[in-house]
C-alpha cells in the first residue's frame, strides 16, 4: 500500500510537470467547437445543441450536426462560471482528468503486470496522449473514463464484488456521454466477463445501454433529433463509401502507432533477437517500403505536393515498427485464440491460454480496427489505444528480456518516449498559439467605420469571433468599400465568391515562420496530427510557415 501510494505521487507529479508549461496554450482545432457548446449550456442547460454553429460547410445551421456527447462541455460550462473562460483556467481544470486517467492507468496496468510505474509513465508521456491532453476536447477526458470504467470492473469481476462492477458500469456509461467513441467500453468489458468464466456479470450491461437510451429520450425530447441514431451514418458518411478513405485511415493509423505512441525503435530492439522475429522485421520492411514507396509516387499528384526523401523516411520507419509489432503481437496471441475458441466450442475451461493477454490484445486489435475502419484519420483518436498497446509491450518484454533488466529498459523507453512527446507537445504549443496572437495583431486594420472578415475555423474561428471579427459566410458579397477579409490557409477555409473576389486587392501575407523545426498540422510538412488530410505522418520536420494569413482590402 505505502508503494501504491508513493508510485501514485510520481505520477501525479509527472502529470502536472507536464501540463503546467502549457496551460496557457491557446484554444486550439475542435476545443472550438465544445467552447461555444459550453457557452450554449450556460444559456440552457437542456438544449445543449440549439444554437448555430458555423463549422465547416454547415452554415446557419443548429449544432445537432456535431453529433458529440456533451459531458465535457456541461463541464467546461460549470468551471467558466466559477472561474472564468480563459485558457489557464479550462487547461487547469482538465487536469482532473489526466490525474484520473493516471491513477486509473496505475492500478490497471498493477492488475496485468509487475512494473504498474515505470508503465504508466510511458502512457502518460506518449506524443499521442501528452498533445491531446493539452486541449480541450473530448478524447483524453472519455480515455480516463474509459480506463476508469475498465479497472473498477475488472477488480470487482476478479474479486466477485458486486458494488465495484456496479461502479464500472456505470462509468461506463458517463464513458459514452463523454465521447460516443467509449461505447467500446461496453462489448470490452462483455469479452473480460466472457473471457474470466463469469458471465453473470455481462447483465451489469445493461446499466451504460440506459445512459444510452436515457440520452437519446433527452435528445428526442429537447433537440428533436436523436443522436446515436445518426451517427454510424454520419462516420461511414465522412468516408462517401470510398475504399480510399478506408485505406487512407488504415496506413495513417499504423503511422500514428509508430511514431506517436513508443519511441519507434523498441517496437523492434528487444524483440528481435529472436530469430523466428527476423523474418517479422524483413517481412515488416518490405511491406513498410513498399508503401512509402508507392506515397512517394503518389503524392506528387497531391494537393499539398510530393513527400520529401526525409518524410517518406519518417513514415517509413513509423510503419515499418507498428507493422512489426502488430505481427509480434498476432503471432504470440494466436495460440491464446486457437485454445479459447478449441474450449468455446467444446465448452470446457482451458486453463493453458493467456486470457490477460489476450484479452489485451483484443482491446488494441479492436481500437485499431475501429480507428481504421470507422473514426480515424487523427492522432487523438488513438487515446483509447495506448494503454492496451504499452500493455502489450511489457507483456511481451516479459517473454524476451530477463526479469531484472526489464525495470531499467522501460525507465530508457520512457525517457526516449517523453522526449519526442515535449517537442512535439511544443510544435503544437506553437502552431496553435499563431491563432490568438494573429487575432490580436489584426486590430491595426479595424477602424471605426469598417469590418473586418474573415475565413478560416476551428482555433482561427475562436479568437477572431472573440474579438468581435466577422465570419464570411457561404457565397458572402456583402463586405463593402473599406472593409478588409483574411483568410487562414489551414484551418478549411471557405471559398470566397467570385463576385467578391472581383472587389478585392491583395495587401499582404502574414506568415509565421518558426526556427523550431516540429510541425503538428501542416500540408506543406505532411503532418496531420489532427487529420491526415495535412499528411499521413503524425508530426513532421520542416521549416515551413507554421500558418500563413491572406489579408484582402475590399477597394470598389
Amino acid at each position: 500500500m505505502k508503494r501504491d501510494i508513493i508510485n501514485i505521487l510520481i505520477i501525479l507529479l509527472l502529470i502536472f510537470l507536464l501540463e503546467i508549461p502549457f496551460l496557457n496554450k491557446a484554444f486550439h482545432t475542435d476545443d472550438t467547437a465544445f467552447i461555444y457548446m459550453a457557452q450554449q449550456i450556460k444559456i440552457d442547460p437542456w438544449r445543449p445543441y440549439s444554437f448555430v454553429l458555423e463549422w465547416g460547410s454547415h452554415t446557419n445551421e443548429l449544432a445537432t450536426h456535431l453529433l458529440d456527447t456533451p459531458l465535457v462541455s456541461y463541464y467546461m460550462a460549470l468551471i467558466s462560471i466559477l472561474f472564468g473562460m480563459s485558457e489557464i483556467a479550462l487547461h487547469f481544470s482538465f487536469i482532473l482528468f489526466h490525474i484520473i486517467a493516471g491513477i486509473s492507468v496505475y492500478y490497471l496496468l498493477k492488475r496485468f503486470t509487475k512494473w504498474p510505474l515505470q508503465s504508466s509513465l510511458i502512457v502518460l508521456s506518449t506524443t499521442t496522449f501528452l498533445v491531446s491532453s493539452q486541449s480541450v476536447m473530448l478524447d483524453v477526458p472519455m480515455m480516463s473514463l474509459f480506463v476508469l470504467a475498465i479497472v473498477l470492473f475488472i477488480y470487482g469481476v476478479d474479486r466477485d464484488d458486486s458494488k465495484l462492477v456496479f461502479a464500472g458500469s456505470v462509468a461506463a456509461g458517463f464513458v459514452y456521454l463523454a465521447k460516443p467513441n467509449g461505447i467500446f467500453v461496453i462489448p470490452l468489458m462483455t469479452v473480460y466477463c466472457i473471457l474470466s468464466g463469469k458471465r453473470k456479470y455481462i447483465f451489469y450491461q445493461l446499466i451504460p445501454v440506459a445512459f444510452i437510451v436515457l440520452f437519446s429520450l433527452h435528445n428526442y425530447y429537447f433537440e428533436d433529433k436523436i443522436l446515436i441514431k445518426e451517427y454510424v451514418p454520419f462516420l461511414y458518411g465522412k468516408k462517401g463509401n470510398s475504399l480510399n478513405v478506408v485505406f487512407a485511415y488504415f496506413f495513417s493509423n499504423l503511422s500514428y502507432i509508430g511514431g506517436a505512441t513508443i519511441f519507434p525503435l523498441f517496437f523492434v530492439y528487444p524483440f528481435v533477437k529472436k530469430n523466428k522475429n527476423k523474418y517479422v522485421l524483413a517481412s515488416s520492411i518490405i511491406i513498410a517500403a513498399v508503401t512509402s514507396f508507392m506515397l512517394y509516387k503518389l503524392s506528387s499528384n497531391f494537393v499539398s505536393g510530393q513527400y520529401t526523401s526525409l518524410q517518406i523516411l519518417l513514415f517509413f520507419v513509423f510503419v515499418m515498427a507498428s507493422i512489426f509489432f502488430i505481427f509480434l503481437a498476432l503471432i504470440e496471441n494466436y495460440p491464446n485464440a486457437k485454445l479459447l475458441l478449441s474450449s468455446l466450442i467444446e465448452k470446457t475451461k482451458n486453463k493453458k491460454a493467456d486470457i490477460n493477454m489476450f484479452f489485451i490484445f483484443v482491446w488494441f486489435i479492436g481500437i485499431y480496427i475501429l480507428n481504421s475502419g470507422i473514426s480515424g484519420g487523427a492522432v487523438r483518436y488513438n487515446v483509447l489505444l495506448v494503454v492496451p498497446l504499452v500493455l502489450m509491450f511489457v507483456m511481451l518484454l516479459e517473454k524476451y528480456l530477463a526479469k531484472d533488466k526489464i525495470s531499467k529498459f522501460l525507465f530508457i523507453v520512457f525517457l526516449f518516449t517523453l522526449m519526442v512527446g515535449l517537442a512535439v507537445a511544443y510544435g503544437d504549443y506553437l502552431y496553435a498559439n499563431t491563432y490568438r496572437d494573429f487575432a490580436f495583431k489584426v486590430q491595426k486594420y479595424k477602424t471605426s467605420s469598417n469590418s473586418i472578415f474573415y475565413s478560416g475555423a476551428l482555433g482561427f474561428q475562436y479568437y477572431m469571433d472573440k474579438s468581435g471579427y466577422k465570419m464570411l459566410m457561404q457565397n458572402d458579397a456583402s463586405p463593402k468599400k473599406g472593409d478588409y477579409v483574411i483568410v487562414a490557409r489551414l484551418p478549411s477555409p471557405r471559398r470566397i465568391s467570385q463576385l467578391l473576389m472581383q472587389r478585392l486587392k491583395p495587401l499582404e501575407t502574414v506568415s509565421y515562420i518558426e526556427k523550431f523545426p516540429i510541425r503538428t498540422q501542416n500540408p506543406e510538412a505532411h503532418a496531420g496530427f489532427y487529420t491526415y488530410g495535412g499528411g499521413f505522418l503524425p508530426y513532421s520536420i520542416s521549416n515551413s510557415a507554421l500558418e500563413n494569413f491572406d489579408i484582402y482590402y475590399v477597394e470598389k
